[in-house]
C-alpha cells in the first residue's frame, strides 16, 4: 500500500513541472496581446510621425506657392486651392490623392494677405487594426505672407572680400554673434569659406557665401528661403566692394611722430606718423575731423579710454590707415577692457566743415599687404558707429554694440572672437554705401506668422 502511495506521489511530482509550464504558457498567452498592441502602436505611431513630417514639408511648399501666387492680381481663391493641391501631388505622389487640402485667406483685397494651408489625411494602420483601430488621422497646417526686407541704406553689414580664403568669415570658440536686420556676405569660393566652430553661434537675416558653409546647424536666420528653410545661400555671386571708389584724402608731413600717452589728453585732427598708443588709465578724446595714421600701430590698451566728441555742433571722426613709405604699415589693437566710443561723420557734419569721410569711421589703404591684423577686441565696452572699411586686413572683432547702433564691418577676412552685436539700424544719417540685396525692393515669404 505504501509503495503504491509513494508511486502516486512520484508520478504527481513528475507531472508538476508540466503543469507549471502550462500555467506559464497561459499567462504568456494572456500577456502577449497587450505587448503586441503596444509594439504595434509604437510602429504605427512612428509611421504616422514620418508621414506627418513629409506632409509638413509639402504643406510649407504649398503655402509658399500660394502666397507667391497671391501677388498676381488675376489669382483667384479656386486657383490658389488648385495650386496647393498640385504642389502636394508633386511632393507626395499617390499619397496626395487622399489629402483634403484647404486654403484660408485673411483678406483677399490685401496685397500682403496672410494665407493658411491645411492638409488632412488618414493613415491606415499596419498592426493596430487587430484592435479594430484601422486608421490614424493626421492634420498639418502652415501659414505665411509676403514681407519686405527691412529698409535701410543697405542690407549687408558684414562682408569678407577675399576670393579664396579658408575661414574667410570665422565665428569661433563660444562666440555669440547677432546681426540685427542685416545680412552677412562672403566672397571666398573655398568650400569652408564661412565657418562657425566650437560652441559659437551666428544669427543674421540672411547668409550669402560664394563658396561653402561649415557649421550651418549653428546658424540661425531671421528670414526664410521660399521653401521655408534657413536663408543660407551658398554658391552666391560675389559682392562688389562698396567703397571701391573712395580715395584717401591728400596729406603732407607729420603733425605727430610716435604719439604715446598714459595721461588724459585731447587729440585734434592731423597726421600721426608712427602710430598712436594709448596706455592703461589714460582718457583720450578725439575732436571731429580726419586722422591719418601714417605707419606704426594704433593701440588702445586695457582700462584706457578713447572717444570722439562733439565740438561746436560738429561730430564724427574718420581714421585712415596708410603708409607714405610703403612700409611699416599700420595695424590696430583694441584690447579687452578698453573703453572705445567712436562715431563717423554724417553728411551734416561734412557740411559744417568736418574733413572726414561721410559715414566712414576706419579706412584702410588698399595698397597695404593682405592679411595685416586689425584687432577690434574691446568687447562690451567697445562701440563703433559707421563703416569699418579695411579691404586688405584680417579683421578680428568682438564688440557689444547696441541693437540701434549702425555698423558695417568690411575686411579681407573677418573673425569674430567674442560676443558681438552688429546692426544696420539707424544708418540713414551716415549715408553708408549699399551692398548685397537691395532692401527696398526685395520681398520674401515669411512662414508661421
Amino acid at each position: 500500500m505504501q509503495v503504491h502511495i509513494v508511486n502516486k506521489l512520484v508520478l504527481a511530482a513528475r507531472r508538476l513541472p508540466k503543469e507549471k509550464r502550462g500555467s506559464v504558457a497561459i499567462y504568456f498567452s494572456l500577456s502577449l496581446f497587450p505587448i503586441l498592441m503596444m509594439t504595434g502602436a509604437a510602429i504605427d505611431y512612428g509611421r504616422a510621425l514620418s508621414a506627418k513630417t513629409h506632409l509638413q514639408s509639402a504643406v510649407d511648399a504649398a503655402t509658399v506657392a500660394v502666397v507667391q501666387a497671391s501677388q498676381s492680381s488675376s489669382s483667384t481663391q479656386s486657383q490658389r486651392l488648385a495650386l496647393a493641391q498640385t504642389t502636394f501631388n508633386a511632393a507626395l505622389g499617390p499619397l496626395a490623392n487622399t489629402l483634403n487640402v484647404t486654403v484660408r485667406e485673411s483678406d483677399p483685397t490685401s496685397a500682403k494677405a496672410y494665407y493658411e494651408v491645411t492638409a488632412s489625411t488618414s493613415l491606415p494602420t499596419a498592426i493596430m487594426n487587430i484592435a479594430k483601430i484601422n486608421s490614424m488621422p493626421i492634420t498639418v497646417r502652415s501659414g505665411g505672407k509676403i514681407k519686405n526686407l527691412p529698409s535701410g541704406p543697405g542690407s549687408g553689414c558684414v562682408l569678407s572680400l577675399d576670393n579664396s580664403a579658408v575661414d574667410a568669415l570665422w565665428d569661433n570658440g563660444n562666440a555669440t554673434v547677432s546681426l540685427a536686420n542685416c545680412d552677412i556676405y562672403d566672397n571666398s569660393s573655398n568650400g569652408a569659406a564661412l565657418a562657425v566652430g566650437g560652441s559659437a553661434t551666428l544669427k543674421a537675416r540672411t547668409v550669402n557665401v560664394t563658396g561653402g558653409v561649415s557649421g550651418a546647424s549653428q546658424i540661425t536666420t531671421t528670414s526664410l528661403k521660399p521653401d521655408g528653410t534657413k536663408a543660407i545661400y551658398t554658391g552666391a555671386a560675389r559682392t562688389h566692394d562698396p567703397y571701391a571708389n573712395v580715395v584717401i584724402p591728400a596729406y603732407l608731413g607729420c603733425d605727430h611722430t610716435g604719439y604715446s600717452t598714459n595721461k588724459n589728453d585731447a587729440l585734434t585732427p592731423g597726421v600721426f606718423c608712427g602710430g598712436i598708443q594709448i596706455n592703461s588709465s589714460a582718457v583720450v578724446t578725439m575732436a571731429p575731423g580726419l586722422y591719418i595714421i601714417n605707419g606704426g600701430s594704433f593701440t588702445v590698451n586695457g582700462q584706457a579710454s578713447l572717444s570722439s566728441i562733439t565740438v561746436g555742433g560738429v561730430s564724427g571722426v574718420t581714421i585712415v590707415f596708410t603708409s607714405s613709405t610703403n612700409s611699416n604699415w599700420p595695424t590696430v589693437t583694441f584690447n579687452g577692457g578698453a573703453t572705445i566710443n567712436l562715431i563717423a561723420p554724417t553728411a551734416a557734419d561734412i557740411a559744417k566743415g568736418n574733413k572726414g569721410l561721410n559715414g566712414i569711421l576706419f579706412y584702410g589703404d588698399r595698397n597695404m599687404p593682405v592679411g595685416l591684423n586689425y584687432k577690434l577686441n574691446g568687447g562690451s565696452t567697445q562701440t563703433l558707429t559707421g563703416a569699418i572699411y579695411l579691404p586688405e586686413a584680417a579683421v578680428f572683432y568682438a564688440g557689444n554694440t547696441s541693437a540701434a547702433n549702425c555698423l558695417q564691418l568690411i575686411g579681407d577676412t573677418v573673425t569674430f572672437t567674442g560676443n558681438s552685436n552688429i546692426a544696420i539700424s539707424g544708418c540713414g544719417i551716415y549715408n553708408l554705401a549699399n551692398f548685397g540685396v537691395s532692401p527696398n525692393t526685395t520681398q520674401y515669404v515669411s512662414l508661421y506668422e
